[in-house]
């Protein structure tokens, strides 16, 4: 009802945008699509994520590391990344799964990757006050998802210049082009989650080229462009 007797709603992302047209949630003349700002000054310092590599890997040997932050609720589906990571760790038994946010689903998720097996390779670190430089330190980002307005930890994760696999969900399919910054798989699919994965950790050369294609496109998304569209909604209002 608020949208609906809104002069002007902000879509944060295409995908959101559309989906208010389309479910009638807003009139179509007072809908705007811009993005949430960003800036670079708080991707994390060498030193800071040295910090992180050091307490949690310390003199062990190094793999590759994939790591998931954010809230442990039932939309976030974190359940999809533990049952697909059984196969990751068959095909790449060098791979480590980091488990960063806490939640009401912290519990049942914890049983759930005893349950699969993979407690020797998935650890939970609960909730950290600096998510982004645990992204940093990943060599590999994932998110599975079922929704978001805006998907704040894919544009973290390639500012940082890491490739991110994410699930093709509304509001943070997006934030990428599959193949180019990283991967979309559909939502609840954990096989085809465990491909694009194994297909990372296998491949250096494609993590760079992806993680360099994520710097440059976050890069449009700093102050001065998405703070030029909102002078231009206010001064339209």
């Amino acid at each position: 009802i608020p949208c609906r007797l809104a002069r002007r709603v902000i879509a944060l992302s295409p995908s959101i945008f559309y989906q208010y047209l389309c479910r009638g949630w807003a009139r179509p003349g007072a809908m705007r699509q811009i993005s949430n700002l960003f800036s670079l000054d708080v991707r994390p310092t060498a030193a800071e994520i040295d910090v992180i590599r050091e307490r949690l890997l310390g003199s062990a040997e190094r793999g590759i590391q994939v790591v998931s932050v954010g809230r442990l609720e039932v939309g976030k589906r974190v359940d999809w990344l533990i049952q697909a990571w059984p196969r990751v760790i068959a095909a790449c038994p060098r791979a480590r799964l980091w488990i960063v946010g806490d939640g009401p689903e912290a519990e049942s998720l914890r049983q759930l990757a005893v349950d699969c097996g993979i407690s020797a390779s998935c650890r939970f670190l609960g909730a950290q006050p600096r998510g982004i430089a645990y992204l940093a330190f990943a060599d590999v980002v994932v998110m599975t998802t079922l929704y978001e307005a805006w998907g704040f930890v894919p544009v973290e994760a390639m500012a940082c210049g890491r490739p991110v696999v994410v699930t093709a969900a509304d509001g943070v399919r997006d934030q990428l082009t599959d193949g180019v910054e990283g991967c979309l798989v559909p939502p609840g699919d954990s096989d085809r989650l465990a491909e694009a994965l194994i297909e990372l950790i296998r491949d250096p050369v494609l993590r760079e080229r992806m993680g360099v294609a994520g710097r440059n496109r976050v890069a449009r998304l700093v102050a001065s462009p998405v703070l030029d569209q909102y002078i231009e909604l206010i001064n339209e209002v």
